[in-house]
């Protein structure tokens, strides 16, 4: 009788010790499978922001449109997409600005910035400036008209004055065309002239995108 019991109360003991391990288990279990969910959706949209969308055109290789991650910079870019031609001319290209979505790269060739060059009645080099042709590129160092006076009163060290520029000037901003030029003088004379460059966002049509392409190149 007593083994009987010396016995039962042996297996009680192991019973409750391998209870208590596995309660402990599945609690360390339940806690991990957050963080590791988490982790995952933190991971996942990582890497959704820093995806962009590129154009590259021009004297590379590989033309075309490339996605790649926004911490990148336009030399990456033109590397990716096969590198320069021989007969590329980079002289006017920012090669270590960052990427951009819908940025458009063009890469000109030695021939194309010689004759624009020609084709300038004056040639001046400020910093930031570019006599690049009048098609959108994101990756020119100034983006301007060559017709444009840079030593005009509506522009200072380079830059285009947003408060007296007028419907022309303004289009030689990058993005800015027409309808939007119009818009933004249009908002000036409502409602007086800008305090800040941050408040041309306030006018209808020019968004995040649009002002990002430009803030380095306007004042008030």
């Amino acid at each position: 009788m007593k083994k009987k019991i010396i016995i039962f109360s042996i297996v009680a003991i192991i019973g409750l010790v391998c209870g208590f391990k596995l309660l402990a288990s599945d609690k360390q279990s339940v806690k991990a499978l957050p963080v590791e969910e988490e982790q995952k959706t933190e991971k996942k949209t990582t890497k959704t922001d820093t995806k962009v969308k590129v154009d590259i055109k021009g004297a590379i290789n590989n033309p075309g449109v490339y996605e790649m991650d926004n911490t990148l910079r336009v030399i990456d870019a033109i590397n990716i997409a096969g590198g320069l031609r021989e007969d590329a001319d980079t002289t006017y290209l920012n090669l270590s600005l960052k990427l951009t979505d819908e940025m458009v790269i063009i890469v000109y060739t030695k021939a194309e910035i010689a004759d624009q060059e020609q084709k300038a009645t004056v040639v001046k080099y400020i910093e930031k400036e570019c006599n690049c042709p009048s098609i959108q590129n994101d990756a020119c160092l100034y983006n301007k008209n060559t017709t444009t006076n840079p030593d005009s009163s509506n522009t200072v060290n380079g830059k285009i004055n947003i408060n007296t520029a007028d419907v022309a000037e303004l289009q030689n901003l990058n993005g800015i065309g027409e309808s939007k030029a119009k818009a933004i003088i249009e908002y000036r004379e409502q409602n007086g002239n800008f305090k800040s460059i941050d408040d041309l966002k306030n006018v209808s049509g020019i968004g995040d995108t649009v002002y990002n392409k430009i803030k380095d190149n306007i004042t008030v």
